[in-house]
């Protein structure tokens, strides 16, 4: 594998989350000797760092309606073409992807011939890019290889206009899917429960590729001093999830009962979390700003990992990122995947009954780094293990 083909929808310069698994992916491969070439949305003005590609990078134009809704006949017009999406049985309305289909498949042909592509992995969603790539790939250039990594619910995903498909719309989905699922060389996830949603999920093309933590953002100082903090002070850093507030409740119930433990909460959610614990003195809420919050993590005596019920399994990319600093871990939500793993690996520190505070020092975190993750999928090109899927 010479030369490679990343479809990062969201990638950097834009500096959203979407991006970031993939971002760090490339990166790694470039220092592998793989020349990594990139199509991104143009989400921001810029150029792809060249630490995440080293080839060519191509930005389509975001043509999406919602964005700008700057007068009442363009907010009219915006209706029009919901419903006609809808009642076309043509991709949602939302799937912000499906306005540049056609600058996607040009852009896809020029690399593939001009560049020498041998692996193209896509970065879903939006899954009318990740159809599109698929279909066009299979039908044009036999020889080249899919992989597909799905890092949110396709079928089941709780937006990108997902739950209100009309009946049409829904089958038109399942079929893309199915089509996806049947075709594409590889499909991976860091939830297993993503995968579950394709036929014959078990074969070895279905890939469990969790996220990672990348030990270029953690300077030595930083694993070093990741010691107790000269303060109780606990961090939490996340989105005000659908089905959180009980477990919400939860945390004020651990902030009033260690009321000399400042607790600092970094949210894009902020009104949502102020709501929710209004008066609760020891409580700061901010909004989330990248580095911000791990200069906060790198201080703090511990951290707060706090699932709701439909994400109770997801290994979320923090989880990953709070690794190196060996700090305590309050767990706040259900029973899940997550939730065993810390019990499973870690130590219950017991003086915070009855609370679940874990230790996660014995866990050999090397096993979750960038570099480990790059060789599985390394690994799992070279044996193509889709050959005999059928």
């Amino acid at each position: 594998m010479k030369n490679v083909l990343v479809i990062n929808f969201k990638s950097p310069p834009f500096h959203g989350i979407g991006g970031r698994r993939w971002s760090k992916i490339s990166k790694a491969l470039i220092r592998k000797s793989i020349n990594v070439h990139v199509i991104r949305a143009s989400w921001m003005d810029g150029i792809v760092p060249e630490a995440f590609c080293n080839g060519e990078s191509i930005s389509i134009d975001m043509q999406h309606p919602i964005h700008d809704p700057t007068s009442w006949i363009k907010k009219i017009n915006d209706k029009k073409e919901f419903w006609r999406r809808r009642l076309n049985s043509d991709y949602t309305y939302f799937d912000e992807g499906a306005y540049s289909i056609e600058a996607l498949k040009t852009a896809i042909r020029k690399l593939i011939i001009e560049q020498k592509i041998d692996w193209i992995f896509v970065s879903c969603p939006p899954y009318s890019w990740t159809y599109e790539t698929v279909k066009l790939v299979k039908e044009e250039y036999g020889h080249v290889r899919v992989w597909v990594d799905l890092r949110d619910p396709w079928l089941t995903a709780n937006n990108w206009g997902i739950p209100g498909l009309s009946p049409k719309q829904r089958l038109a989905e399942e079929l893309r899917h199915a089509y996806v699922g049947d075709m594409a060389d590889i499909i991976s996830s860091p939830a297993k429960e993503i995968l579950q949603e394709f036929r014959n999920n078990n074969h070895p093309k279905f890939v469990h590729l969790k996220h990672f933590y990348d030990k270029d953002d953690f300077p030595q100082r930083a694993i070093e001093n990741c010691e107790m903090g000269h303060e109780r002070t606990w961090v939490y850093a996340g989105q005000f999830y659908v089905g959180l507030e009980k477990y919400i409740d939860q945390l004020g119930d651990f902030a009033k009962q260690y009321s000399n433990n400042p607790i600092l909460v970094f949210s894009k959610d902020v009104n949502q979390f102020q709501s929710r614990l209004h008066g609760i003195a020891n409580i700061d809420i901010s909004k989330e700003q990248g580095s911000q919050v791990f200069e906060n993590v790198e201080h703090a005596f511990g951290l707060i990992l706090m699932l709701a019920d439909y994400n109770k399994d997801f290994f979320t990319t923090k989880f990953f990122d709070y690794l190196p600093y060996n700090k305590p871990i309050v767990y706040i939500g259900p029973d899940g995947a997550v939730r065993q793993f810390l019990q499973k690996n870690g130590q219950q520190l017991t003086s915070f009954l009855p609370f679940e505070v874990y230790s996660l020092k014995g866990y050999d975190i090397s096993q979750d780094e960038l570099s480990f993750r790059v060789e599985q999928i390394l690994n799992l090109c070279q044996s193509n293990p889709s050959k005999h899927f059928c």
